[in-house]
């Protein structure tokens, strides 16, 4: 359901310490909105789950310190603004954004199915075929941004959300820029280009970078670059320093390594991998095996019907 824009920018008031929905503790009601249980963590601020005062439709709020500095409160509307013009299927959609005396405020959908990272964690290795589906419904996303000149800058496993359908969806556009001169070391140091770790200017390839990375971590439970000192992690992502793993099929190995090219303008576009010989063959792969599967559905309710029929002559 997505909710009228309006809804959460007219100014309103604010309401603590009542209880919402069975949920514990001190709730607060702002601009139409019931902001409870919290959800998740990050840096910048901290996700919550919402509702309207209207209806019980679930929200995911996501709440910043209002910042003093205009370098910040710009920053902020930014992630607003880019988040705005991101209207694809798999990216996670805005309903809006509201700002109060202390926090600024981005409401978005609230998917109970949680992130892809907490789905990983749960299997710990996914499977190819559903590797492969994860990666295509990523790069959809991936090549919808970069035609609209935004960088994600902070692309990994825990900022892609699972829909209600199951889709994959980008989320989290906090370091997210328009394609311009791009400098700065930023995101989640696993899936860091070596041009950010250096403060280079960067690209849409820092995008593509990331997208390997989760590719291998996909496929086998591992990250592809790791260390527990910070140092000497740095020092093997700038040197493109990895093994590829035995579970990886050979084409999908093609894949990660094009992606993780130590100089950026060696790694292919967005454009390109959403086309890549793993990608198109393990999606067209399980399509014919989902038809089949419907396929053998029907012919099995069909055959039970008969065996049914048949009994019931036999037994009159």
């Amino acid at each position: 359901m997505v909710l009228p824009l309006p809804l959460f920018l007219r100014p309103g008031g604010t309401k603590r310490g009542t209880k919402e929905d069975g949920v514990s503790g001190a709730s607060e009601r702002q601009n139409n909105l019931i902001i409870s249980k919290q959800i998740g963590k990050g840096v910048f601020g901290a996700v919550f789950i919402g509702q309207t005062s209207a209806n019980t439709t679930k929200v995911a709020v996501k709440r910043m310190l209002n910042p003093r500095k205009e370098f910040q409160k710009y920053a902020q509307l930014m992630e607003a603004r880019i988040h705005m013009l991101c209207n694809n299927k798999n990216i996670v959609p805005l309903y809006g954004y509201f700002q109060t005396d202390q926090y600024f405020h981005v409401v978005m959908p609230f998917y109970v199915k949680g992130s892809l990272s907490t789905y990983m964690d749960k299997k710990y290795s996914i499977d190819r075929i559903e590797s492969a589906k994860i990666s295509y419904e990523i790069l959809n996303a991936l090549v919808f941004l970069h035609s609209k000149k935004i960088v994600h800058r902070d692309l990994k496993p825990k900022n892609v959300l699972i829909g209600e359908d199951g889709e994959m969806r980008v989320s989290d556009f906090g370091l997210a820029e328009f394609q311009k001169r791009i400098e700065g070391k930023c995101g989640t140091l696993n899936y860091m280009a070596p041009e950010v770790i250096k403060c280079q200017q960067q690209s849409y390839s820092v995008d593509v970078w990331s997208s390997g990375c989760i590719v291998f971590e996909m496929l086998t439970g591992q990250y592809a670059f790791n260390d527990e000192d910070y140092g000497c992690l740095e020092k093997k992502i700038c040197s493109g320093s990895y093994k590829m793993h035995d579970k990886i099929p050979i084409s999908a190995t093609t894949l990660i390594s094009e992606c993780l090219q130590k100089i950026p303008s060696q790694r292919p576009s967005t454009k390109t991998l959403f086309f890549h010989t793993w990608i198109v063959d393990t999606t067209e792969e399980a399509e014919k095996k989902r038809k089949m599967e419907d396929i053998n559905k029907v012919l099995g309710k069909n055959a039970l019907k008969s065996d049914t029929a048949n009994q019931w002559k036999r037994n009159n």
